[in-house]
């Protein structure tokens, strides 16, 4: 019995990433722009990140640095450059998404990324507590990989108290490293 519930729930994982994937193609020919092969990460998706990122971690002080100014892009681009292509597919078809999105939803009808910062931040903050289930699982989802991006950066470590060098759990090699 317990082999089946295991089948089962890779069966339905596997129906999920079907439907995600066909979602984000759906998403990427509704906007006219090419949709990624080969598990990469197209040009307009990535603006669709950045964007994002610029609002998911807008920094709340002045002793943070943007999103921007830190280059978090970059750092999260290489994060997920560096995951299996099944998974860089997966937040490829998000981006897709998100970025498709207001077109459907609103507020104006138009690409998320054409959107105005404060309406994207409205935009956005609908979707963690939405009753639907996927749509709190694919903000949570891009949420994580713009936040990862963004507090991997050391510019941004001295604000949260954070330091390798008195970090006891860095390897003491590890330490003095820039």
């Amino acid at each position: 019995m317990n082999r089946l519930k295991h089948i089962q729930a890779d069966a339905l994982r596997q129906a999920q990433t079907l439907g995600l994937l066909r979602a984000g193609q759906v998403a990427a020919k509704a906007l006219k722009e090419p949709y990624p092969t080969a598990g990469d990460i197209q040009p307009w998706q990535i603006r669709t990140l950045e964007a994002m990122q610029g609002r998911i971690c807008e920094p709340d002080n002045d002793s943070l640095p943007t999103p921007d100014e830190c280059g978090a892009l970059e750092a999260t681009l290489r994060f997920v450059r560096s995951m299996p292509t099944s998974t860089v597919e997966r937040m490829a078809a998000l981006l897709s998404l998100f970025e498709a999105a207001p077109l459907v939803l609103g507020p104006n009808r138009t690409r998320f990324s054409l959107l105005s910062p404060a309406e994207q931040t409205a935009f956005l903050s609908r979707w963690p507590d939405s009753r639907i289930p996927a749509q709190r699982a694919a903000f949570h989802a891009i949420k994580t990989i713009c936040m990862m991006g963004y507090w991997s950066r050391e510019s941004t470590w001295s604000a949260i108290g954070y330091s390798i060098g008195k970090n006891p759990g860095v390897p003491e090699r590890l330490r003095s490293a820039p």
